[in-house]
């Protein structure tokens, strides 16, 4: 990748299966979102992890559900155990609540598609 041998950032074997997509493509996917992110911080390696939060878990357009969905159709699993912040509705009762279709449809879709990659359905902001 021009973009890790560009900078100062030193990736794992590990990491580097990972970002060449011997692990599959949404690994792939995933692993190039976090190098260029360690890249624009100019970070010298990653940081190994136990656990994960994703707080991407709310709705506010359809972008993030295309990327959640797109994982799954990829193939992705989560490799830590993750839990997940708060879903934009109640998933149980958003239609009794009065939640708009165009709303709650999308939004309930987003903690679908966590829950596919393995995330544990903990829907809160305080794991």
């Amino acid at each position: 990748d021009e973009l890790v041998a560009a900078s100062n950032l030193t990736l794992t074997p590990e990491e580097r299966a990972m970002l060449d997509g011997e692990h599959g493509e949404a690994a792939r996917v995933a692993m190039s979102i976090v190098v260029r992110a360690a890249v624009i911080d100019e970070a010298p390696r990653l940081l190994e992890i136990s656990q994960g939060h994703i707080d991407a878990c709310t709705y506010i357009g359809p972008a993030g559900l295309r990327f959640a969905q797109t994982l799954v159709e990829l193939g992705g699993q989560v490799r830590v155990p993750t839990t997940l912040n708060s879903n934009s509705v109640d998933r149980r009762r958003w239609r009794e609540q009065g939640v708009s279709p165009s709303l709650g449809e999308p939004a309930y879709a987003l903690g679908t598609a966590y829950t596919a990659l393995g995330a544990k359905a903990s829907f809160t902001c305080a794991p």
